[in-house]
Formats: structure tokens, C-alpha cells, sequence
């Protein structure tokens, strides 16, 4: 008889262990999932960042693209209006 109740609390002993086991591992599996979705709620968080950083760069891009543009249009302007008062400067000196 002594046999079965060592025999029994050692079974039971086993199941607590498996019990144990058991939870720690779920709660590593917890940890786990939460340090994925920290990570990816991170990653994404950089993702926008990274996009945010691209998109006023290329903004400010096209601002400097414009501006160039804008004064290549006034020089060409004043140069047209100085170029076509020129013949009548000429003809106003030869005269």
C-alpha cells in the first residue's frame, strides 16, 4: 500500500510540474506577442516617419523647382523688355 500512495503523489507531483510548466510557458508566449506588437506598432510608427520626412522633402523640392523657375521667368521677361527697347535706343542715337 505504501507503494500506491508514493506512486500517486508522485503523479501528482508530475501534473503540478506539467501544471507549472505549462503556465510559464503561456506566460512567455505572452511576452512574447506583446514584444511583437511593441515592435510592430514601432516599425510602423518609423515607417510613417520615414514617409513624412520623404514627402516635405519632396515637397520642398518642388517649393525651390518653383522658385527657380519663377525667377528664370522674371530674368527672361526683363530681358525681352530690355531687348525690345533696344532698336528703338538705336534709332533714337542715330538719329
Amino acid at each position: 500500500m505504501g507503494k500506491t500512495v508514493e506512486q500517486a503523489l508522485l503523479e501528482v507531483m508530475e501534473e503540478e510540474e506539467l501544471a507549472n510548466l505549462r503556465a510559464q510557458q503561456r506566460r512567455f508566449e505572452e511576452l512574447r506577442n506583446a514584444e511583437l506588437v511593441e515592435t510592430q506598432r514601432l516599425e510602423e510608427q518609423e515607417r510613417r516617419h520615414r514617409e513624412e520626412k520623404e514627402r516635405r522633402m519632396k515637397q520642398q523640392t518642388e517649393v525651390l523647382k518653383k522658385e527657380k523657375e519663377t525667377g528664370e521667368k522674371i530674368a527672361a521677361r526683363a530681358f525681352a523688355q530690355v531687348s525690345a527697347n533696344i532698336p528703338v535706343i538705336v534709332y533714337l542715337n542715330i538719329s
